[in-house]
């Protein structure tokens, strides 16, 4: 193939094996989800309680073990960072699976491999933005963020339910093994993309003091950016607020509500398809509203359904009532991650993108598993209609955080 000019629109050959290699990317991720949990428990004959310790241990040790990889990832092509990731990722996945079939796999070499799987993917994650930067022109950014978040949440809302399907009809082995195949075949498709990169940002051989700032800059380039710190910060509470909401509500639908295991799927899947809406409808609704103006209203707007959930009546009518709170929250959170995401772009030197690319899954991370204690605590000290109700006012709380006039003042 021949290169393509420097930013390529969104119908050329390069973004469209983009498209479909995170296809593959996202419907893997999405299409394993939870297979792991189910191995362990199967398999390893884990108990209940180990499968949340091992999966957040990971997380944690993955971010800790990140933290210095910024600079190296800032100062090396982009896309063969993501196709190595793949690579690696898929790799990880079908061993996983084969000692799974063999009967040798141990609690200590999941648990390695899923340190290894979660540290690629941050580091995968900070390319990933450059990448996709280099590689649009600047007019097509809105759209092509539209597109790639799109696919998360149209893969939540069908591969995820079809993944369960096969781990109850086969195994979770089978699942993990389709997931590292589809890793290797998005490495494949990356790898034939024609577009050149630019060069990556000159080495800076740090040492001593200079080194650990080095590390560090990601976060001090959000902090002494007004409207960043305030974005970040925002995205830190709403972050650790829905990922503990998201256990809890099972538990109240289930437990509380008295609803079946049916009504969960549908909780699961149809707020998905909003949100996928609202990632499709964020270039045009961008156009009209201005690209500042939706990041600041759809940023509040994913903030205010939570708290009434915690007033869901028992039966149909509160299976309806939760629906339509979710449906509102993953349709704002869709509208706006496409639109932070560009925003991002155009604000932070591209030299410095990965870094603060870098910071953000990294500082989640290692803030997540904080919320969910304290949702534990919640549940067992006042209950869990409570707890939903204090979380959801939390995610109130996220508003104030947002910061309205340094972002529409920033350029």
């Amino acid at each position: 193939m021949n290169p393509e000019p420097p930013g390529v629109s969104l119908n050329s050959i390069s973004f469209k094996l983009l498209w479909w290699g995170t296809f593959l990317n996202t419907f893997g991720v999405a299409f394993s989800a939870g297979a792991i949990s189910v191995l362990a428990i199967q398999e390893l004959k884990l108990p209940d309680s180990f499968v949340p310790l091992m999966l957040g241990f990971s997380s944690i040790a993955a971010a800790l073990a990140a933290i210095p990889t910024s600079p190296w990832v800032e100062t090396r092509k982009k896309r063969p960072i993501l196709i190595g990731a793949s690579f690696f990722r898929g790799t990880l996945l079908i061993l996983i699976a084969t000692l799974a079939w063999a009967e040798i796999l141990t609690f200590p070499l999941l648990t390695l491999c899923l340190v290894l799987i979660s540290l690629s993917g941050i580091v995968s994650g900070a390319a990933n933005g450059v990448h996709l930067r280099d590689l649009v022109r600047q007019e097509d950014w809105p759209r092509a963020n539209g597109k790639i978040e799109s696919l998360v949440w149209i893969m939540s809302a069908l591969a995820t339910p079809l993944g369960g399907v096969v781990i109850v009809a086969a195994n979770p082995g089978v699942v993990l093994a389709v997931n590292g195949a589809a890793y290797v075949c998005s490495g494949l498709l990356i790898r034939r993309i024609p577009q050149q990169e630019p060069p990556p940002a000159p080495a800076n051989r740090a040492r001593g003091k200079e080194k650990i700032n080095e590390v560090l800059a990601g976060w001090r380039i959000i902090f002494q950016h007004r409207a960043l710190s305030g974005l970040f910060l925002n995205a830190m509470v709403f972050g650790g607020c829905l990922a503990t909401l998201a256990p809890l509500l099972a538990v109240f639908m289930l437990r509380d509500l008295e609803l079946d295991a049916r009504s969960l799927a549908l909780v699961l899947g149809v707020p998905a398809i909003a949100g996928f809406a609202g990632a499709r409808l964020s270039g045009k609704v961008s156009t009209h509203l201005g690209d500042r103006n939706l990041l600041l209203w759809a940023c509040a707007a994913r903030s205010i359904w939570a708290p009434f959930l915690a007033f869901s009546p028992s039966g149909v009518p509160g299976l309806l009532f939760i629906l339509i709170c979710e449906c509102g929250l993953m349709f704002a959170a869709g509208l706006f991650n496409p639109v932070f995401a560009t925003y991002r772009m155009q604000i932070v030197d591209r030299a410095l993108l990965a870094r603060v690319g870098s910071a953000w899954p990294i500082s989640a991370a290692l803030v997540q598993p904080v919320f969910l204690l304290s949702g534990a605590l919640l549940v067992e000290w006042l209950g869990t209609r409570t707890a939903i109700g204090i979380i959801g006012a939390c995610m109130l709380l996220c508003i104030p955080l947002i910061p309205w006039h340094a972002v529409r003042a920033s350029s």
